[in-house]
């Protein structure tokens, strides 16, 4: 589990750094723009740290999800 969430994190701190470029080359008033395709990537990524930020966040405090749904199902 840590090896993914390192590496994916790498990854989404990589891809971020691109979509950023993208994005400032979008303002551009000049004819390279990259087109939209940055606003979609701009999604991916927030996806991207959703998910590192959920394995993190399971490595830390362990499988309380399982122990949560089955006390909200008690009632």
């Amino acid at each position: 589990n840590e090896f993914f969430h390192r590496w994916l994190g790498t990854l989404t701190a990589l891809a971020s750094l691109v979509v950023a470029w993208m994005a400032y080359r979008a303002g551009k008033p000049d004819g390279t723009r990259p087109g939209k395709g940055w606003k979609a990537a701009t999604l991916v990524l927030a996806l991207l740290v959703a998910l590192v930020g959920h394995q993190g966040g399971e490595m830390v405090y362990g499988d309380i999800f399982a122990q949560a749904i089955e006390q909200f199902n008690r009632r």
